[in-house]
């Protein structure tokens, strides 16, 4: 599933949502077409999105002026995911261990402001 939120007064609220069958670029705009033809007209300045190659090349591809702002919820999901993959879960919850502490500081310093998302290499993985 995917949604469109709009954030008013502190509060997300949902816009439309969709049930796609994959995640790629194409069925991203296809979604866009749709929203045109249902007269439902996007023009943000700052886009949150999950760190999904797909979506930015629709994003860049429908809305190239606006800025991708990558979401923290997803980034944090992430990051747990690789601690448990790297077997870090130990380190990172006992806080006399300089390895879980860096990875406490390295998610603090991340959450202290948004996670901008270049406009360079989204070959990165």
């Amino acid at each position: 599933m995917f949604a469109v939120h709009t954030n008013g007064n502190g509060h997300y609220i949902p816009l439309v949502h969709f049930l796609l069958p994959i995640k790629s670029t194409n069925t991203y705009e296809i979604m866009s077409s749709r929203c045109e033809e249902l007269e439902l007209k996007f023009e943000p300045r700052t886009i949150v999105a999950d760190f999904e190659v797909a979506i930015h090349s629709a994003i860049r591809n429908i809305l190239p002026t606006s800025e991708i702002i990558g979401c923290r919820f997803h980034a944090s999901q992430s990051w747990w995911k690789k601690i448990q993959e790297l077997g870090l879960t130990k380190d990172y919850k006992d806080l006399n261990c300089d390895i879980g502490n860096l990875v406490i500081w390295v998610n603090l310093f991340k959450s202290r402001g948004s996670c901008r998302v270049s406009r360079g290499r989204s070959d990165v993985r």
